[in-house]
């Protein structure tokens, strides 16, 4: 919503600067964007709400792998293969104020706490004008405040995974109230959450169709649901959750677990959310991330030409940025007879050996036919096979 205001007014400020500088200064503005003439139709709420899913978009978040970086690489599943040997404060937990923004996101992206905050507060003022707005339909306005609760609930989910006790409030509050919050008991603040996500999960609809596809369903809130009972160890609770969602969900297991990640397979049956990015915008290459630069292999770097021209046939391309398995652990644990096997974990492909071993499933190779989205599936904790 910030961003949209903010662009309205460079729109006007540019228009006023083209008249010439005595009109600009003799104009009177005659209207300006704020919440309180912003919210008044559907469309406009609906606009409000695809302004906190494009927050999320954020490359600190699911943009790339903003989030992915402290759940994944904090727990020794994926790293860069280039720093292997270096000391990583998000897998020795060293993170602090000084390194976060750089380490975690990109020098100069946006930090992971500033952007779900921006969900938070942006939440507030929506649910705030929903209280006020008296021309919405009940059906319009148990939509608007279900996305918005899982939202919010979504952004305090993370924040209290990653950080413990975190500031926390649910009011449209003013900023200079917001910066003087204290840490609230992150164990209350679940609790609290568990019931904006149960709201959520009443008023969101089954499914989505068309446009709205990459939408939060009431199956998404259960799912969060879930994994904040298990967090807090109230394992009947997650126990009775995930049996709601395998019992009454339209979501079923995929026969073929490598089918769940398949770029032409979006929205599948099995995953439960994932988020809707637009095709082609290469700078959120989330994907990309994930498959091997050619400079890296094979192990025996007498063979790179050999295997350039053996993808080159396939019309594949090792074209990414080489987020490997780092520990052998992860590796060598993995069953060997395991069917997932093949889509975690790859060694060799082409008949190369590999010099660091990737998980193929993140892969995006096909540089001539592949849909080349850049979209994130929630998959790791989002999807119907955690609960199975």
């Amino acid at each position: 919503m910030k961003n949209i205001i903010r662009l309205l007014i460079i729109v006007l400020l540019a228009g006023g600067v083209l008249s010439g500088c005595d009109s600009f200064l003799e104009e009177k503005p005659k209207d300006i964007v704020s919440p309180g003439n912003f919210f008044n139709t559907p469309a406009e709420f609906d606009l409000a709400i695809v302004g906190l899913y494009n927050i999320y978009k954020q490359n600190s978040l699911h943009g790339k792998i903003g989030l992915d970086r402290y759940y994944e690489n904090g727990a020794d599943v994926i790293g860069p293969n280039r720093v292997f040997d270096q000391v990583e404060p998000i897998q020795h937990y060293t993170l602090s104020e000084s390194n976060i923004s750089a380490i975690s996101q990109g020098a100069g992206a946006p930090l992971t706490w500033q952007d779900l905050y921006a969900v938070i507060l942006n939440s507030n003022t929506i649910l705030e004008q929903l209280d006020m707005n008296e021309t919405l339909t009940a059906e319009e306005r148990g939509y608007f405040q279900g996305q918005t609760l899982f939202l919010r609930a979504y952004a305090y989910y993370h924040l209290t995974n990653l950080w413990g006790d975190v500031p926390y409030y649910r009011e449209n509050l003013p900023i200079a109230e917001i910066q003087v919050l204290p840490r609230s008991d992150a164990d209350m603040i679940r609790d609290e959450i568990i019931s904006d996500l149960q709201t959520a999960q009443d008023l969101l609809p089954d499914s989505y169709t068309d446009n709205d596809l990459g939408k939060a369903s009431k199956w998404t809130a259960a799912t969060v649901m879930v994994k904040i009972c298990l967090i807090q160890q109230k394992w009947q609770e997650a126990r009775d959750k995930a049996v709601e969602i395998i019992n009454n969900s339209p979501h079923v297991l995929l026969d073929d677990y490598a089918a769940i990640f398949a770029p032409d397979n979006e929205y599948n049956a099995e995953n439960i959310w994932e988020i809707d990015f637009v095709k082609d915008v290469r700078s959120n290459d989330w994907v990309d991330h994930f498959t091997p630069r050619i400079r890296d292999e094979p192990k025996d770097p007498t063979k790179q030409g050999e295997l350039s021209a053996a993808l080159g046939e396939r019309a594949e391309g090792f074209t990414g940025y080489g987020l490997a398995i780092p520990l052998p652990g992860f590796v060598n644990d993995f069953p060997e007879n395991d069917l997932r096997r093949s889509s975690n974990i790859i060694t060799e492909y082409l008949g190369f050996e590999l010099n660091f071993p990737y998980m193929p499933k993140m892969w995006n190779l096909d540089q001539v036919n592949s849909p080349r989205v850049t979209m994130e599936t929630i998959r790791s904790f989002l999807g119907l096979r955690m609960f199975t």
